[in-house]
């Protein structure tokens, strides 16, 4: 049976000429000197003393075969040909696993690496959108345009995973590049993950290896965890569904809150966490005193001494008594995740159970305003549309439009999140609207959230807002 190897072999011979045993003897240096025999490239030293030669000896071979191919025409070599390709569709790729496919392929005996199947390529004229890149002991094959951002993908990782605890492939591959068709953002993402595997820093927190954590933030600086602490500084456990509401409420993660699995994942990756079963808890007791504003530190102490749960007015109140300012009051009221929010003006403690019978004397049947329940106007003339999202929806990443508001969104407008920041662009047409999938990858969004889209028709800017049921008061009561 034909091989790579074998066609390597006969090609070389032909080019280095001589007799017979020369010639096979001389192609033998230069697939030992380049590394195409399996093994790495050896220095020109190392083939001399393999071959019983000198060192100048090994260089002469190697330079009459370089110099007779480029004056000749390229020979015939439909192997090499075969397996260049199977390279470049492998690309990117880590340069040691690329041997092994070849031999899978049945074009190769030994295989070639991909450090080798660069040199091959480059010794015969093929060009190839490739280069090989070292990271510590990790040796990647990426296209060229990759080259540049080579080492900034563990800056970008850093600075999203300080930013939001965690971070996804995703998210990390649109920071450098920007949106990207499918095909190409498939192929980044390839290129991304391969860079972090090569990062003994890098956490995965599914199988997949979407989602990621890093083990040297330095501490304080993570405000996933920070969160945490605080919510178990106050319920000593959580369920991770509950606990992703409220980390959700820091308005410095911007509406971002990991999928409850990856909260799982996340706490036994996490030392100081663990989980079992879908309730996180922690491994030691954490102070209120050390985690929690002295806002939030009365906030918890009141509607502790009140069963759990009090409403708005009644809880403010007290908290003025107790010193507290109004502005940090409403400040906290909002934002902290150690609040829970149970039905208008009604409020808990996130990871503490209030009775059902206590939270429901408190609730005050409201009635709604006549509009559609999915959309309306608020009193400053934006225009909101709210979705509960299905896994249909979530996957997809495309809306449908009511027809009531229809005419007045059509087209595109500039998406942002909670914090201001662009997250692409909203486009309109017909009765569908997309463009989110980049919002919705960023802010872990999962079926059964709710989404919220408010339109500021002027500036044609509609600002994207993830969370519960309560979503939707929070953000149109402001």
């Amino acid at each position: 049976m034909s091989t790579l190897e074998n066609e390597l072999r006969g090609t070389l011979a032909g080019l280095v000429g001589g007799g017979s045993r020369d010639s096979g003897r001389n192609a033998d240096i230069i697939i030992a000197r380049y590394g195409w025999d399996g093994a790495p490239p050896r220095t020109l030293q190392a083939v001399g003393d393999e071959f019983g030669i000198t060192r100048e000896r090994v260089r002469q071979v190697c330079v009459r075969a370089s110099r007779r191919l480029s004056k000749g025409t390229r020979p015939m070599m439909p192997l090499l040909d075969e397996a260049l390709t199977l390279f470049a569709q492998s690309v990117p790729c880590e340069a040691s696993s690329f041997g092994a496919k070849l031999v899978e392929s049945g074009l190769s005996e030994r295989g070639i690496d991909g450090a080798g199947m660069l040199g091959l390529a480059d010794f015969f004229g093929h060009e190839l959108d490739a280069v090989l890149v070292e990271l510590g002991e990790v040796r990647l094959v990426v296209d060229r345009d990759s080259v540049g951002l080579a080492g900034k993908v563990r800056q970008t990782a850093r600075k999203l995973v300080g930013t939001h605890g965690v971070a996804t492939v995703a998210e990390i591959t649109a920071e450098l590049w920007g949106e990207l068709d499918e095909v190409e953002q498939e192929r980044r993402e390839k290129s991304m993950r391969l860079e972090l595997e090569a990062d003994p820093t890098v956490v995965w927190l599914d199988g997949d290896r979407r989602w990621l954590w890093l083990t040297d933030i330095p501490d304080g600086r993570n405000r996933l965890l920070n969160n945490v602490r605080k919510v178990l500084s106050v319920s000593g456990e959580i369920d991770a569904t509950d606990l992703r509401r409220a980390v959700r409420r820091d308005w410095r993660m911007g509406g971002y809150a990991p999928p409850a699995r990856i909260l799982l994942a996340f706490a036994e990756a996490v030392p100081e966490l663990e989980r079992a079963d879908g309730v996180i808890k922690s491994t030691h007791s954490y102070s209120r005193e050390q985690y929690l504003s002295d806002t939030e530190y009365v906030i918890v102490e009141v509607i502790l001494e009140h069963e759990g749960v009090m409403r708005f007015e009644n809880l403010r109140r007290v908290a003025l008594d107790y010193g507290v300012g109004d502005a940090a009051f409403k400040q906290r009221m909002s934002q902290s995740p150690v609040i829970r929010k149970y039905a208008p003006c009604v409020y808990g403690l996130s990871g503490v159970d209030a009775s059902p019978d206590a939270v429901d004397a408190l609730t005050v049947p409201t009635q709604r305003s006549r509009v559609l329940q999915d959309c309306g106007w608020t009193d400053d003339g934006r225009l909101w549309v709210a979705y509960q999202l299905s896994t249909n929806t979530v996957q997809a990443a495309v809306l449908a439009v009511p027809a009531v508001v229809r005419d007045f969104i059509l087209g595109e407008h500039q998406l942002e999140d909670p914090t201001g920041r662009a997250s692409g662009t909203l486009v309109v047409r017909g009765q569908a609207a997309w463009g989110i999938r980049r919002f919705l990858g960023r802010s872990g969004a999962e079926p059964g959230d709710t989404l919220l889209l408010v339109f500021d028709l002027a500036r044609r800017v509609c600002q994207c807002y993830l969370g519960d049921e309560t979503v939707r008061d929070e953000v149109l009561a402001d």
